[in-house]
């Protein structure tokens, strides 16, 4: 069979990254109604801005446009966010444009797809009950 990725990463990210035979479902996990999470562990330059989860939520002007991004947790300097579109070097811009440049990006989720402890350069299946979790995210209005 021949496989295509579901989406990508930078040179620079690591992660979280999946790889799909059946075009219908790329389709579903790409397309914008859906606006599938994307889940990040970001280590960053120095200690995050006190308010980075609100100025992330409000909106962070990029060069690509406005975008906003929902803080999962910060612990020291590793800040998990979670985006709902793939633009190119989104993640980074945003932090960057927040006050928190990006030294490491790590994508650990897409979607209902966790990474897990799933070591570097492994794969693995999905599973039916991932596949049916993903069939199941309604497309936004």
């Amino acid at each position: 069979e021949r496989f295509h990725a579901v989406g990508r990463l930078d040179l620079e990210t690591t992660g979280l990254l999946i790889f799909s035979a059946d075009g219908k479902l790329t389709q579903w996990l790409l397309h914008p109604r859906r606006a599938m999470p994307r889940t990040y562990q970001a280590t960053i330059g120095g200690p995050p801005p006190a308010d980075l989860a609100e100025r992330l939520a409000a909106g962070v002007e990029t060069s690509l446009g406005t975008f906003t991004a929902q803080v999962e947790k910060i612990e020291g300097r590793v800040v998990e966010v979670t985006v709902r579109e793939g633009k190119h070097r989104m993640v980074r811009r945003l932090l960057n444009n927040a006050g928190a440049p990006v030294a490491q990006l790590h994508r650990i989720a897409f979607g209902p797809i966790q990474l897990g402890d799933l070591a570097e350069e492994a794969l693995r299946p999905l599973t039916d009950a991932e596949v049916a979790a993903i069939r199941a995210i309604p497309s936004t209005p």
